[in-house]
């Protein structure tokens, strides 16, 4: 299996987990409402990757999550967020410490 066929097989096995999802040049949307276009319809997705055989995979937040992106590289730390509760973390494989910190959002308005 080629490259483009993975990225094409995981962005199906999202979707049908009932992720919606997107292609990616790098981290840029390729899609012209970048995560509005996000979806988990097979044959959108079957005909983005044909049209974009090397797309990354983006995904699009369920609105009842929080996501922290943490990044070392840019200058992030834990540390910098404070006491936080235990939570799922899925990290870069970069191996610089670059995590994604998973949280049920709160109600009510958030600010940045």
């Amino acid at each position: 299996m080629n490259a483009a066929t993975s990225m094409l097989g995981i962005a199906l096995d999202y979707a049908t987990s009932g992720w919606r999802v997107l292609p990616l040049a790098g981290k840029v949307p390729r899609t012209g409402h970048g995560v509005d276009d996000a979806t988990s319809d097979p044959d959108l997705i079957r005909s983005w990757w044909a049209r974009w055989p090397d797309a990354n995979i983006g995904g699009a937040v369920d609105p009842r999550l929080l996501v922290l992106d943490v990044d070392p590289r840019n200058g992030g730390s834990v540390e910098q967020l404070g006491d936080l509760p235990p939570t799922l973390t899925c990290w870069s494989g970069r191996g610089d410490g670059g995590r994604h910190l998973y949280f049920l959002r709160p109600t009510g308005q958030l600010a940045s």
